[in-house]
């Protein structure tokens, strides 16, 4: 094990020989999941790895300003050595040289790029959040970019759904939206407090359990204040005319630009809407489409999140 920075690290080998993994980037649907994924697993082992073909399968593939910003924001937690960390590389080496280490960062995707991005800062916390919840010592992050934008979970689905459910299983981080962040301006920011040392155990969730209630939010920066209230009212209608009521909270907010986001969270005894019902999953989706007015969204019945094709 070689440990760096302050805190104390967990024995983790450290790989010195040499070899690296390859990984094919196009498997699959070749989007920036097997990238997020090969860093956090590196950053866990400490095995070097080398992805070809990265984001072979998206119309533009290589590195993107979020991509780029969660290799930077691994590599800095395992003071890694990489290469190819350049927008629109297509390659990457990437070899972590300590365990994982708690502490303080701040990441910004619009870094990235000149005239920055709304890229998405979920998509960044996805790479570190699990090296994190594993090292020695609590972990403050501060990151900036998008909150809210298409093909990428919003910070809101972090919020009241990933994190909440990952708590079952013994990981212990909180989210707090600073600044909503919608695209193209981006601008937003999310802080997350990771309790380190985590012990992960199984669970088993086979029923959704009872319906406890339904409840969202109808969200908008820069905007005029009748629209978030038109679009809880009109949300609450639908939701109502299907007998199932629900509390949907309008909110005019101040952001970098435009935007508009309601929401709505199915809330069961064992689960927070990851499989909801046909007919609720029709509702919630035919609700978001007639209120979107920047561009649908349309979430799947199999996942919580909108398919991710094009920008993931």
């Amino acid at each position: 094990m070689r440990p760096c920075g302050i805190w104390k690290s967990r024995e983790v080998p450290i790989n010195t020989s040499g070899s690296e993994i390859t990984i094919d980037g196009s498997y699959g649907e070749g989007g920036g999941q097997v990238l997020r994924t090969a860093l956090a697993l590196s950053t866990l082992t400490g095995q070097s790895v080398r992805i070809e073909n990265i984001r072979a399968n998206r119309p533009k593939p290589g590195l993107r300003p979020q991509h780029l910003t969660a290799v930077r924001a691994a590599a800095a937690i395992c003071r890694a050595h990489v290469t190819g960390d350049a927008l629109g590389s297509p390659t990457l080496t990437f070899s972590p040289t300590c365990s994982a280490q708690a502490g303080r960062y701040t990441f910004d995707v619009s870094e990235a790029t000149e005239g920055g991005s709304a890229g998405s800062v979920g998509l960044v916390l996805q790479t570190v959040l699990l090296p994190l919840a594993l090292a020695e010592g609590n972990s403050h992050l501060v990151l900036r970019g998008g909150t809210h934008v298409p093909w990428a979970p919003s910070a809101s689905y972090l919020e009241h759904v990933f994190l909440p459910f990952l708590s079952k299983v013994g990981i212990s981080a909180r989210i707090t939206i600073s600044r909503w962040g919608f695209y193209p301006a981006g601008g937003g920011e999310i802080e997350i407090r990771i309790a380190g040392g985590s012990a992960l155990t199984a669970i088993q969730r086979t029923e959704r359990g009872a319906l406890r209630r339904i409840w969202g939010l109808a969200v908008v920066t820069n905007l005029p204040a009748h629209i978030p209230q038109r679009m809880a009212d009109r949300a609450g209608r639908y939701l109502a005319a299907a007998d199932l009521p629900a509390q949907i909270e309008p909110r005019r907010l101040r952001g970098a630009g435009p935007g508009s986001r309601p929401m709505a969270v199915r809330d069961c005894r064992q689960s927070v809407w990851p499989r909801p019902s046909a007919k609720t999953c029709w509702l919630i989706t035919r609700v978001r489409l007639l209120l979107i007015p920047i561009w649908p969204i349309r979430p799947s019945c199999r996942s919580p999140w909108p398919p991710a094709p094009r920008g993931s």
